[in-house]
């Protein structure tokens, strides 16, 4: 986990350095003028030109209603978002899926941080809560990039504490000066990225999933996911495994056990080398672990019509493999609750 605060006043408030850093906002470019991998490939695909412009429009418009101390904030958010971008132009196979990830998880961040169809009932007022730092390895700055969406006026217990659940995990970074920074290859090697997303939002329930990820150097850095959820009237967190209990965590087990093997059979097919998947045979998965998964609250994703539990890498598989999930549809959950969790 990313270590604590050093200096809370780069919260937001963003220091004189870092809004130089931050000075003119990124405006949709000049395919003209494209020099960098990434450019041309997003200039190449007109479908991912179109989106890039989407997120620019979206951030010009949002940078024109905040007060100016987030306003240096979320320059500073927009311009490490483009910079990490750039890493998808090396990649020849998956580029661009990369930069379409990268571009479409901003725009909706700069757009309310609501997943399409996550909203049912009247819509709230939501704004970003940003967390930046530009890295600087002569002053020894790590670069964060920590952007959650919170409600502006929580009015409701529930609603309070995703604000505080959030920005709590948002301010978990090092801010500051580090004593024991150091520098690899000439690069800085510590990076922090936070991000959120709205899965669910109704007059019951709001649930958003975090993203993670962390470089301290090595040959690759680490992220995962995870949920918090909570009723907007009792201000109560929202726990699946305690709602639908161990008879029910039981009858998921099967079904969770069988879509993380049908998956990890498309992912490593069998051929003349290689013999059918058997997860006897994979040191790295184990029913425990599944089984452990459904019972932990923080890995259960809500959304409208199903519930998802997230297996982060090393889980139930190697790093390279990735993240695996489970879904199960509404009505089996609000079976299983007798009724207590109804996503719709």
């Amino acid at each position: 986990m990313p270590r604590p605060i050093r200096n809370p006043r780069l919260i937001l408030a963003a220091p004189a350095a870092l809004i130089a850093f931050a000075t003119h906002p990124a405006a949709a470019f000049d395919c003209s003028k494209a020099s960098t991998a990434t450019e041309k490939l997003i200039c190449a695909n007109p479908a991912l030109k179109v989106m890039d412009d989407a997120m620019s429009a979206a951030y010009q418009g949002l940078v024109a209603r905040v007060p100016a101390e987030t306003q240096a904030a979320l320059k500073i958010a927009q311009r490490t978002m483009i910079a990490q971008r750039e890493w998808c132009g090396d990649d020849p196979d998956n580029g661009i899926t990369c930069a379409l990830d990268q571009t479409l998880a901003q725009l909706r961040f700069l757009s309310g941080g609501v997943e399409p169809g996550a909203l049912a009932g009247p819509s709230p007022a939501l704004e970003p809560f940003l967390v930046q730092q530009a890295g600087d390895a002569k002053a020894a700055l790590h670069t964060v990039n920590h952007a959650v969406t919170v409600f502006s006026k929580p009015e409701a217990p529930g609603e309070t504490a995703f604000n505080d659940a959030l920005k709590a995990m948002a301010r978990e970074a090092t801010l500051g000066p580090d004593p024991d920074f150091k520098e690899f290859g000439g690069e800085i090697p510590w990076d922090s990225s936070l991000s959120s997303r709205i899965t669910l939002l109704t007059p019951e329930i709001v649930s958003a999933e975090i993203e993670t990820y962390e470089y301290t150097g090595g040959a690759h850095g680490n992220g995962g996911v995870s949920q918090v959820s909570f009723w907007r009237m009792s201000g109560e967190t929202v726990n699946v495994p305690a709602l639908i209990g161990a008879d029910g965590l039981a009858a998921l087990f099967p079904l969770c056990r069988a879509q993380i093997v049908a998956e990890k059979r498309n992912r490593f097919p069998a051929s003349a080398e290689e013999p059918p998947y058997d997860p006897a045979t994979d040191s790295n998965y184990s029913d425990d672990a599944v089984k452990d998964g459904l019972a932990e609250p923080s890995l259960w994703r809500l959304e409208p019509g199903k519930a998802t539990v997230t297996y982060n890498s090393y889980a139930v598989a190697s790093y390279a493999e990735g993240r695996y999930e489970c879904s199960f549809p509404g009505e089996l959950i609000a079976a299983l609750s007798k009724g207590a969790l109804t996503l719709r």
